[in-house]
This record gives structure tokens, C-alpha cells and sequence, in this order.
């Protein structure tokens, strides 16, 4: 329970300080002022500063902030009433735009590199990656038949299986198959979901061959009985470093695509007033995924890492008060009318959509606890 929960906020915190790190950067490339650079939240525990900035180390690591000089239309000129130019507000229009993207660009730069290695070295390649029939070509003796995911509090998990591990053959007592595919297993445990079934496999992580008797069961699969396997053809391939980068990229890409898909359909669901609970996660919801992908191992905590980050930095550019996107809306507004909108209308909005964010936490919190 502790390392999940340390886990849990050394992932947020990195996430969130790479996003403010974005902001940070952004606006010195743009010659901006920054004030302060901040890890976690106040109370201040210490600070130093460096020639005009403040870096921070405060009292609640939950993230961090980037305090630059007239981001809050707080500061039109200098402490002499002379124009400043390196206020946010005073900056050209399109470097403010520059330095409120850039962290969503450096949440989408982090999920690259961490697909970019996650695909490096031996990668685990299925059926259902659209490079599987090259691989199997390249290598026609290494397919085999592997878990691909155990269900939690399933008969296969009870056995002892996991991801990864071979299949060598499935009997009944009185008939064995040697399954080639998911249909040979999904068809057999089907046929003999009354009876008991002897599963041999070899572990992944150990080589060690394990027999075990596994029985199906009503709970996992909404109306059949079913042991809580899923498997399929696969196998192990060595890629190159060029081949990783570009695996990461497209993988960065396909996933941006799904997030958007995904909110798109919580917006439909809401519009139709239908249950959306199940589609969004709150702080305990990604804790709990967190642990769950950290007991699997490094690799795939850093693709859940990696999933999070894109999904922070999809949910930032919505055009919405309080978030980047919204912010980058009012910027380009200003562009287009050639007038400084209202900043009184800038901060009461995102005053409304800060409070609206907060809502919305509490009822994703909702939803987890209740799961």
C-alpha cells in the first residue's frame, strides 16, 4: 500500500513539474520574466534565487507552478510606470501562445521518449500489432502462444499465470490440446466449462515449466463462465534504435488519437444522459492503475506513464476557462480582433472554470470510491 501511494505521487509530480518545466522554459526562449519556479505547493520550506527568478521547494508535493510576470494581468509596467516588455501581457502574441502550449507539448515530448524506449531493445510483438506478419516472417520459428492478460480474482490468476508466459497445453483428462491461437483456447475452455482443466505453461520470467487446474467460472465474462485468460499468437523481436523512434512516434500519435476519441465520447454519453463513470478515473482510480502497472514491472509502468501524460496534455488543450486551451483561445481571440480582451472577463471566467475543474474532481473521486 505505501509503494503504491509513493509511486502514485513520484508519477504525478513528474508529470506535472514536466508540464510546468514546458511553461518555464517556453517563456525564457521568449524573454519573458519568471518570477518563481516552484516544486509542490505552499507553505514555502525553502527557496533560493537565481538572478530573477525564485526556485522553490514547498510543503505539498502534488505538483508545481511557474509564476511568470504578468501572466495574471496583474502587472502592466514596471515598478516605475514604464512599459515593461518582458510581461506575459506585453509579449507578441504568438510567444504568449509558445509558452502556454509548451506544456502540453512537453507532456506529448514525454510520452514519446517513454514509448521511444519502451519499444527499444526486446519488444513483445502480438497478433494484433499491424507489423506482426512482418515479424513472424523475419522470425517463422519464435511465434508462440503467450498470456496476454489475466483477469484479478480469476481461476488463471489463482494458477499462478501471468503475461507473458507459454502455453504448452490444456487437457480435460481425457483429451490434450497443444493451442496455436486464442480461438484453440477460447473454443476448448467453452467446450469444457465444466470440467476441470489442467493448464502446462512456461513462466516468463523464470523458465520454469508449471502445471496447474483451473476450474471456470460465472463473474468475469457478463454471460458465460470463463477462467480470466486472454492470449494470443506473439513473439520477441530485437528492434533498432531507428526502428524505436519511430514506433514511438507512431505509438505517441495513435494514443493522442484515442484520448480524443475517448473525451469525445464522454461528451456524447453526457449529452445523451447516459452513465459516464466508468470511462473517467479521479486521483484513487489512477492510484490504484498505478500500483496495478508497477506490480507488472518497469516497462509497463512507464506505458502507463506515458498514456497518463497524453492524457494530461489532451485534457489541458481543451478550450476551456482555467486550462491551457482555454487560455491559448483568448490569446488567439486577440489575434483575430486585434483588441486586449476584458481582464475582468478573462479572470471571472477562469475563476468559473477553476471551480468547475474542482467539481469536477469531486465527482471523479465520487466514482472511484464508489468502485
Amino acid at each position: 500500500m505505501f509503494t503504491t501511494i509513493f509511486i502514485f505521487f513520484l508519477v504525478i509530480i513528474v508529470l506535472v513539474m514536466v508540464h510546468e518545466f514546458g511553461h518555464f522554459a517556453a517563456a525564457k526562449i521568449s524573454k519573458m520574466r519568471v518570477d518563481e519556479f516552484a516544486f509542490g505547493f505552499p507553505p514555502r520550506l525553502f527557496g533560493k534565487k537565481i538572478g530573477e527568478t525564485t526556485y522553490a521547494f514547498n510543503a505539498l508535493p502534488i505538483g508545481g507552478y511557474v509564476k511568470i510576470a504578468g501572466e495574471n494581468f496583474d502587472e502592466k509596467s514596471d515598478s516605475e510606470g514604464n512599459m515593461d516588455p518582458r510581461l506575459f501581457t506585453n509579449r507578441p502574441r504568438y510567444m504568449q501562445v509558445f509558452v502556454l502550449a509548451a506544456g502540453v507539448i512537453m507532456n506529448f515530448l514525454l510520452a514519446f521518449v517513454l514509448l521511444t524506449y519502451i519499444n527499444s531493445g526486446e519488444r513483445f510483438v502480438t497478433y494484433m500489432d499491424t507489423d506482426f506478419v512482418k515479424y513472424q516472417k523475419e522470425n517463422p520459428n519464435e511465434s508462440k502462444l503467450r498470456v496476454l492478460y489475466v483477469a484479478e480474482n480469476s481461476p488463471a490468476k489463482a494458477a499462478g499465470l501471468s503475461a507473458y508466459d507459454e502455453i504448452l497445453s490444456i487437457s480435460n483428462g481425457s483429451t490434450t490440446i497443444i493451442p496455436k491461437n486464442a480461438t484453440s483456447v477460447i473454443l476448448y475452455v467453452y467446450e469444457n466449462q465444466n470440467s476441470p482443466l489442467t493448464i502446462n505453461f512456461q513462466k516468463y520470467d523464470t523458465g520454469e515449466k508449471v502445471s496447474s487446474t483451473v476450474s471456470a467460472v460465472y463473474g468475469i465474462l457478463d454471460d458465460k463462465k470463463s477462467i480470466g485468460l486472454a492470449t494470443g499468437e506473439s513473439l520477441f523481436v530485437q528492434r533498432t534504435l531507428r526502428g524505436a523512434v519511430s514506433s514511438g512516434f507512431t505509438d505517441t500519435l495513435r494514443y493522442i488519437k484515442l484520448t480524443v476519441f475517448g473525451l469525445g465520447d464522454i461528451v456524447v454519453k453526457l449529452v445523451n444522459k447516459e452513465s459516464v463513470g466508468d470511462n473517467i478515473a479521479g486521483p484513487i482510480g489512477i492510484a490504484k492503475m498505478v500500483g496495478e502497472a508497477s506490480e507488472e514491472g518497469l516497462k509497463p509502468l512507464l506505458f502507463f506513464v506515458a498514456v497518463i501524460s497524453i492524457n494530461l496534455g489532451v485534457f489541458n488543450l481543451l478550450p476551456l476557462p482555467a486550462l491551457d486551451g482555454g487560455r491559448i483561445l483568448f490569446v488567439l481571440w486577440e489575434m483575430l480582433t486585434r483588441k486586449r480582451m476584458n481582464i475582468k472577463f478573462q479572470t471571472g471566467a477562469n475563476l468559473i472554470g477553476f471551480s468547475l475543474l474542482i467539481i469536477l474532481m469531486i465527482v471523479v473521486t465520487y466514482f472511484d470510491v464508489s468502485r
